[in-house]
């Protein structure tokens, strides 16, 4: 997982830092779409893994670096990959 932050408080440097993240950490996978909830979590769905489309769905709460595997019940969509994904507030 990468992060792209300020370096500093004076300067305006941007810099890539690598970041390890914990919990319930997701496969990887190419092409998934990941919408931010708020000011402190991420939430993806789907994606590539080389072999198939994905249709599960994680949180990444963004201060503490914890992946969440989310249980979602309903009717699924078919797995895929390539989407996007929008966050609309009520």
């Amino acid at each position: 997982m990468l992060a792209l932050g300020m370096n500093g408080v004076v300067q305006d440097i941007w810099q890539w830092s690598e970041l390890t993240g914990f919990g319930d950490l997701p496969s990887p996978r190419d092409f998934a779409a990941a919408s931010s909830i708020g000011n402190r979590k991420i939430v993806m769905y789907g994606g590539w893994d080389g072999k198939k489309w994905l249709s599960d769905v994680y949180v990444l709460d963004t201060i503490s670096l914890e992946w969440t595997e989310l249980s979602v019940s309903g009717t699924l969509p078919q797995p895929r990959c390539g989407h996007t994904a929008t966050m609309v507030e009520k």
